[in-house]
């Protein structure tokens, strides 16, 4: 009796794990997380409007891994390896009420949050196409800094 018991349990869980879609990954799933088809859609859809190439409000921009890195007006956003010390991860998770991104819409998702927390804390890797180096007089105004 406990054998058929402990049977259909198995044949139950492993009917509820194949329902799982491969796309609802978990955002804990470090290394189901692609910059190309997770991380760049999303700062595209949410974040490049003011944060890119054309709107670099707050200093900050998005669109590039080194000017992304350097940070903007506040200081570093995106500390790869510690997505708990990024301010990326601060404002879109509304933890500081003085300063929650985006400003206007839909807040980003749980999974989306976890998407990015899990991509910084790889590295913040951006692909080829995002790694432009910075413009020459956003290099010289930060050294004046220096």
């Amino acid at each position: 009796m406990k054998l058929l018991i402990s049977l259909l349990l198995a044949i139950h869980l492993l009917g509820w794990f194949g329902s799982i879609r491969a796309d609802e990954k978990s955002p804990s799933d470090v290394s189901a997380i692609d910059f190309d088809r997770d991380i760049l859609p999303l700062l595209q859809q949410r974040c490049f409007e003011c944060h890119g190439e054309k709107s670099q409000e707050a200093g900050f921009r998005l669109d590039q891994a080194d000017a992304a890195k350097l940070g903007g007006d506040s200081g570093k956003s995106i500390i790869p390896g510690n997505s708990a010390g990024s301010r990326l991860i601060e404002y879109v998770s509304g933890t500081n009420p003085e300063h929650v991104m985006p400003p206007e819409g839909d807040r980003l998702t749980d999974k989306e949050i976890g998407m990015l927390r899990a991509w910084i804390d790889r590295g913040a890797n951006f692909s080829d196409g995002c790694n432009s180096k910075l413009p020459t007089q956003l290099i010289a105004s930060e050294a004046a800094f220096v």
